[in-house]
């Protein structure tokens, strides 16, 4: 056990510095990781940072880099104008396609779990908007989606999770419960109870 600069104890089988070849964390890269574990070994040069807040900079390397966002899901561009005001504005149609295609969902699997009927997608051209109320549903979709994968750690396992009968939610699928509101807040406590150490 060694005690960085900061005062945080970390194991050294933390640290190891990860394979040059191959990353294991979804959407990290080795760079990333290397840095990451510099700095918490106290090697600020090595990790090419100023020597503050060692631990927390690794932290956000190993864990902020990998984790989806629904924004990223609605293929909304980075650094817009935010989800909030996407989903008030209305979200631009093309984002139900980057949904169904980001969560393999087929067109009609996630016309039932936001709570869009497919014909009104179909009329519309890719250059209209969605209405808020629709925006909002399809963000709340996207939003549990993204939950899902930060909580068991790749989009196949939450795609798998998303798809199979679950016993917190009386056998139900998850993604046939996240039409509503009301439901979807079932599916996001059964992530929270998994993530707390609960099988769910």
């Amino acid at each position: 056990m060694d005690r960085n600069r900061d005062s945080v104890l970390v194991p050294e089988r933390a640290v190891k510095a990860p394979d040059a070849q191959s990353s294991t964390v979804p959407g990290v890269s080795n760079r990333a990781l290397f840095q990451a574990a510099a700095v918490l070994r106290g090697n600020d040069r090595a990790a090419g940072t100023a020597p503050i807040g060692s631990f927390f900079r690794a932290m956000w390397y190993t864990v902020a880099m990998a984790t989806p966002s629904a924004e990223m899901i609605l293929g909304l561009e980075p650094g817009g104008e935010g989800l909030v005001r996407a989903v008030r504005s209305g979200l631009p149609v093309s984002a139900f396609a980057s949904v169904a295609g980001y969560t393999q969902l087929t067109r009609e699997t996630l016309a039932r779990a936001a709570g869009i009927p497919l014909r009104t997608v179909q009329r519309r051209t890719t250059s209209s908007r969605l209405k808020r109320d629709e925006s909002d549903r399809l963000a709340r979709v996207a939003r549990i989606y993204a939950l899902a994968e930060t909580v068991l750690g790749s989009r196949q396992a939450a795609e798998q999770w998303m798809l199979s009968p679950n016993w917190a939610l009386d056998g139900a699928r998850p993604v046939d419960q996240i039409d509503t509101d009301v439901a979807g807040r079932e599916v996001e406590d059964a992530l929270g109870r998994i993530d707390d150490g609960t099988f769910a």
